[in-house]
């Protein structure tokens, strides 16, 4: 080969390292993919969760009530009731339980199993505090559901204890649990800044009516300046 095809050849071969080198990714790059990688992985793997979770939940019958929740339901708290004497008789049941996401913390009442109280988490803070955001006030706000039950007129779930009975990173169930299998079961998850809440009643067929009442009264705080 003469000189020129000589020159030629290595000229392919600078264009060819060149190329490699330009379009190889950096370690800031790198690192970059990784951490997507994982974070690819991470919301897989709570996306399972959840489904498990929401199939376990869709499955799940009502477990059978301790002989003291049976035994504090009285006459009265049976009038009021009726197959949901126990979990209204159930004591030691104030206080909430909480559903920690990245973005926002949730507490649920025990009784009723709904939100008490939300604050951000996503380093959102209160003008010249410092301190999260809480959606509402919590002190001053009410939230609470009621329907009528057959031979015992309207029941509030905030009258209602609520027992834990699964939990994950994303989601909460509580059950409130009655005679003869009755029982009502909240399902609480976190979807980013959303919550999404499913209640079911079960075994009370014929006995609740189809309709109920949300009633929420929200009073906010004055998070901006001015």
């Amino acid at each position: 080969m003469d000189r020129n095809t000589w020159t030629g050849l290595g000229l392919m071969a600078l264009i060819w390292v060149g190329y490699f080198w330009y379009a190889s990714p950096t370690e800031e790059e790198l690192a970059a993919q990784a951490a997507e990688v994982a974070r690819q992985d991470s919301l897989a793997a709570a996306a399972i969760a959840e489904q498990q979770a929401q199939a376990s939940f869709e499955r799940a019958e009502p477990a059978p009530l301790d002989s003291a929740a049976l035994a504090a339901a009285d006459a009265a708290t049976r009038a009021a009731f009726g197959p949901l004497a126990p979990a209204a008789a159930r004591e030691g049941t104030d206080g909430t339980v909480r559903l920690r996401g990245n973005l926002v913390d949730v507490a649920f009442g025990v009784r009723g199993g709904l939100p008490q109280r939300a604050v951000l988490q996503d380093g959102s803070t209160q003008y010249g505090s410092g301190e999260p955001i809480e959606l509402w006030d919590a002190e001053r706000s009410r939230m609470d559901l009621s329907f009528d039950l057959a031979a015992a007129g309207r029941v509030h779930l905030s009258d209602l204890a609520f027992q834990t009975v699964g939990q994950t990173d994303t989601s909460i169930t509580l059950e409130a649990r009655g005679d003869q299998g009755v029982a009502l079961r909240w399902h609480h998850a976190l979807h980013g800044y959303e919550l999404h809440s499913e209640l079911s009643w079960m075994n009370l067929a014929g006995l609740a009516s189809d309709e109920a009442r949300l009633i929420w009264q929200a009073v906010g705080h004055a998070n901006e300046k001015g």
